[in-house]
């Protein structure tokens, strides 16, 4: 929100919920969920494969994200999106430390992409590291989103055997952290496609 406007409401937000926000990233960022059983408030985004996931956040984000068909997503992709005067985007890593992309000179579709490789390997698999990026500027509000892998029905080309259980399993780490001190309170599902079975959607509180 602009923090020069004259609102209230926005004003208010700017002097008490934006420090609060700020020290919230601020712990996502020193506590693991795997290792400390603590999660935050994100929105997380679900849904079969190549249901559009990636097309909304591209919206909410203003970031080229990978689209395509098949597993496209093969790893947690953690948007923090941040209203802010000058649009900056950062790449974020574990130890507290970021670094400032290029947007002019780089491709972040193929950027995430790269990094995806790095921690995904080649194949189809996919893998519970996460790529995490801050997105600052005029035109978002202040919101943290995760994209997840597609729900994968059956395997295809090199992926392992169980590679539905392999989804699942991931979606259900973020929407229903077993033992957490606190619950991801927002959770934003995918239209199943037509054939799909309703009892593989992860929504599913079973």
């Amino acid at each position: 929100m602009d923090t020069e406007t004259n609102d209230p409401f926005a004003k208010a937000y700017d002097e008490k919920v934006r420090p609060l926000m700020n020290k919230i990233d601020e712990a996502r960022r020193y506590l693991s969920p795997n290792r400390d059983r603590i999660t935050f408030p994100n929105v997380v985004v679900v849904g079969d494969q190549s249901s559009g996931k990636s097309s909304l956040l591209e919206a909410l984000s203003l970031v080229e994200l990978p689209k395509g068909t098949g597993i496209v997503t093969r790893c947690p992709l953690v948007l923090r999106l941040r209203n802010s005067k000058e649009r900056k985007v950062y790449r974020l890593y574990d130890d507290n430390q970021k670094t400032l992309l290029d947007e002019e000179n780089l491709n972040m579709s193929q950027y995430i992409e790269q990094e995806t490789r790095k921690l995904a390997g080649n194949q189809k698999n996919i893998v519970h590291e996460l790529i995490e990026l801050q997105i600052e500027d005029p035109h978002v509000r202040d919101l943290t989103v995760v994209d997840l892998p597609g729900i994968a029905h059956n395997p295809v080309a090199d992926q392992p055997s169980n590679i539905h259980e392999q989804t699942t399993n991931l979606i259900h780490q973020y929407i229903q952290p077993e033992g957490s001190l606190n619950t991801n309170g927002h959770l934003v599902t995918m239209p199943v496609p037509f054939g799909s079975s309703t009892n593989d959607n992860a929504s599913n509180n079973d």
